[in-house]
């Protein structure tokens, strides 16, 4: 069976081609992550769902010579091309591994930090999180960034939308992009944290936005990204081109700006 979503060749060839971007769209939640983890020189950092590898490199960076950093993925295309880019980029402390992260296979106690940026929603939480206490050294710390409320991300949000009110998909296999924003209880991730067994729970707000050139820009970008076009492209014919037509609509009323929310998670492995 040819992989689809995230696990894609198409898609990780369309997530190493925005990696700029989206160092810039992430900086504010990504730098939140590391200074919660703990993540700083000398420390040794496992990363679950590195994608193209751009947080492994800035985490590599951060940890220095004296530190390391595991990146792993589920997707082998993403593994691929994470590699890739590091060793474009010369780094040399950051190894890349394909793993599942709900069935994280470390050494146990052997990590100073554990990150994971916008992949928790799609793991299974209690296999997940177990592993991720069994990884840890006592004291350590795990953070995450994930997705705030889908209405308060509506460059997301309103491609969903126009996809679920114009016939929707099998329930059983949502888009991937549905999937990351299916969590919108207020404080059911720091609930969830502290039933697995993890203590200093917390979760920050970070507000920020999604900048393009123009309307049209915007417009491109959610046709040109699979992941994004997936709930569009599932319809019929004629509410696909309905649809379309209304979001290009919505890119103009927003002028090309978007507000984001996510979430930063912070919990720690008691000693």
């Amino acid at each position: 069976m040819a992989e689809k979503g995230w696990e894609s060749q198409e898609f990780a060839d369309t997530w190493k081609k925005k990696a700029a971007e989206r160092r810039t769209l992430m900086h504010a939640q990504t730098e939140a992550m590391f200074d919660a983890a703990g993540v700083r020189p000398g420390s040794r950092v496992l990363e679950l769902g590195t994608g193209t590898g751009d947080t492994a490199l800035l985490a590599g960076e951060r940890v220095g010579a004296q530190g390391s950093v595991l990146a792993t993925d589920f997707s082998p295309s993403m593994v691929q091309a994470a590699k890739d880019v590091l060793r474009e980029a010369g780094t040399a402390n950051v190894t890349v591994r394909q793993m599942d992260g709900s069935a994280i296979d470390v050494e146990p106690g052997t990590f100073d930090a554990v990150i994971a940026r916008q992949v928790l929603m799609f793991l299974d939480r209690a296999r997940a999180f177990a592993g991720i206490l069994r990884a840890l050294k006592g004291g350590g710390r795990l953070s995450a960034v994930v997705w705030g409320p889908i209405n308060q991300n509506p460059f997301h949000g309103l491609a969903i939308a126009e996809g679920r009110k114009r016939g929707g998909w099998n329930p059983d296999d949502p888009p991937q992009v549905v999937r990351a924003f299916a969590i919108n209880e207020e404080g059911a991730w720091t609930t969830w944290l502290a039933q697995a067994g993890f203590v200093d729970v917390t979760e920050n707000v970070v507000r920020g936005e999604r900048r393009f050139a123009s309307p049209e820009a915007a417009f491109e970008a959610m046709r040109e990204s699979p992941i994004h076009a997936d709930p569009i492209e599932r319809l019929g014919e004629r509410e696909k081109e309905e649809a379309w037509v209304e979001l290009r609509r919505v890119c103009e009323e927003y002028g090309g700006v978007f507000p984001t929310v996510h979430l930063v998670l912070s919990a720690r492995k008691a000693e």
